[in-house]
């Protein structure tokens, strides 16, 4: 498809509708920026040139914009995977504490069930000695009040 303006003569080559509305819009774009300089009182051939440029350089700077935004897509899913790539050591890293930790609170746990049955068994054998040493005691205590 070609679109003719005067002086002008724009080949669209583009088959989707999304390309040829841009394509479209590009060329109703270059022939205002024409019509107005011919306006200014720049010679037609001289704002026709002088637009090509300004496209040109339109073009490369959205070809510069495209680029950028690859680069910085493949830069922030690289950023994303060692992100990922370090969570995943961190998790394994935190695991192993959380294993360590278990097995020292059982050690723990038994240290003080061990501790505690010590005291409980000197205790009963205090108690013993104690009931030992009165019922002696009441007996000797009896032996007396009955001789």
């Amino acid at each position: 498809m070609t679109i003719k303006l005067g002086f002008l003569s724009v080949g669209l080559g583009y088959e989707t509708e999304t390309e040829t509305g841009v394509a479209n819009r590009r060329f109703w774009a270059f022939a205002d920026t024409v019509r107005r300089l011919v306006w200014e009182g720049i010679p037609s051939n001289h704002a026709e040139a002088i637009t090509k440029f300004l496209s040109v350089i339109e073009m490369m700077e959205e070809a510069n914009l495209s680029n950028y935004k690859v680069e910085f897509e493949s830069k922030q899913n690289h950023h994303f995977s060692l992100s990922q790539h370090e969570i995943e050591k961190l998790r394994s890293d935190v695991e192993k504490i959380c294993t360590k930790n278990d097995i020292n609170m059982r050690g723990m746990m038994k240290t003080i069930k061990y501790d505690v049955t010590k005291y409980c068994i000197g205790a009963d054998v205090t108690k013993y000695c104690i009931g030992a040493v009165l019922s002696i005691a009441a007996l000797g205590t009896a032996g007396r009040i009955v001789s």
